[in-house]
């Protein structure tokens, strides 16, 4: 869990169509809210 202030460590994540996702930086300048799924428990 990150706190207020704190820095989001950097983030290249799979999506579903092959494509990446690198945090933050392809979200930078705007809010985001990002949730991790586990999947089937």
């Amino acid at each position: 869990m990150l706190s207020p202030g704190d820095i989001f460590p950097d983030l290249s994540l799979p999506l579903l169509r092959s494509d990446k996702v690198n945090l933050p930086a392809d979200l930078a300048g705007s809010w985001a809210y990002v949730a991790f799924y586990r999947g089937h428990w």
